[in-house]
């Protein structure tokens, strides 16, 4: 198949996949007392290694993980997924979080990290990729509020 498989229609995946990210933000969350106390910036989006250090392995244990063993018990394979907070120009052979964004609920977005703008992680970071996987725009920010979760993969 030339195309990425859309599962992001399936009320299951959605599901299960918000559940996931919703598990990641509030480990993030419960985090925040012990990261202030030892200095670790989470606050800002530039500039926060330790902290991107702590999130990107949480989402890796949390979230990437958990996908990877979903899909390889429902399909028999391990599908590749993007890091946390990494740069990518193509997704065309990346499976991916999509982020569903309520109000333009047919373009495509990958998620990409959580930020903070007037809560703790209550944005999220992606980019807009076109039908085929291609970056269009990065760094789009979207309220978390404002999204539903799902997940295309690519079918080897």
């Amino acid at each position: 198949m030339n195309d990425l498989e859309i599962q992001t229609d399936i009320e299951e995946y959605r599901e299960r996949v918000g559940s996931l990210m919703n598990s990641f933000r509030e480990s993030l969350l419960s985090l925040l007392p012990s990261l202030e106390t030892h200095g670790i910036n989470w606050k800002d989006i530039e500039g926060i290694d330790e902290f991107d250090s702590v999130a990107e392995s949480l989402f890796n244990f949390i979230v990437t993980r958990s996908i990877q063993d979903i899909i390889d018990k429902q399909y028999g394979f391990i599908p590749e997924l993007p890091n946390y907070g990494f740069f990518y120009k193509n997704f065309s052979k990346l499976s991916y979080i999509a982020v569903i964004h309520l109000q333009e609920p047919t373009k495509r977005y990958v998620f990409n990290y959580l930020a903070s703008k007037n809560e703790p992680f209550d944005t999220i970071i992606c980019n807009q990729i076109d039908n085929i996987g291609k970056l269009i725009e990065r760094d789009i920010q979207i309220p978390i509020s404002d999204v539903v979760f799902g997940f295309y993969y690519r079918n080897p």
